[in-house]
């Protein structure tokens, strides 16, 4: 049986080894995916997580869905649960759990 840690480790080298070029294709591809879906048009509120270590680029969803006055949500991790926050901008964010961007206490 494969581990958590196993996979993590696994999907984080395939990550790795995809190049900026096509990471930033991919990306675009995908955001325009949901954009085409209709279904950002149909919610409220969008969650989103901060991208780190060649993970998909949420940048550009978090931009169209405050161009389009959606309430944008990032995770913040509060003791062994994950709560979601209103951000307005993501570079706001920084480093929490696991180095991994998030609101800040304060404003959380």
């Amino acid at each position: 049986m494969i581990t958590k840690e196993a996979l993590r480790r696994e999907f984080l080298a395939r990550r790795q080894a995809i190049t900026p070029a096509e990471s930033r294709h991919k990306s675009r591809a995908i955001a325009q995916r949901l954009f085409n879906s209709g279904a950002l048009k149909k919610a409220c509120t969008v969650a989103l997580y901060a991208s780190t270590r060649g993970e998909v680029d949420t940048r550009p969803i978090f931009e169209e869905s405050y161009a389009r006055a959606k309430v944008t949500a990032y995770p913040r991790v509060n003791g062994s649960h994950l709560l979601f926050y209103a951000v307005e901008d993501p570079d706001d964010l920084k480093p929490g759990a696991f180095g991994i961007p998030e609101p800040r206490a304060e404003t959380a």
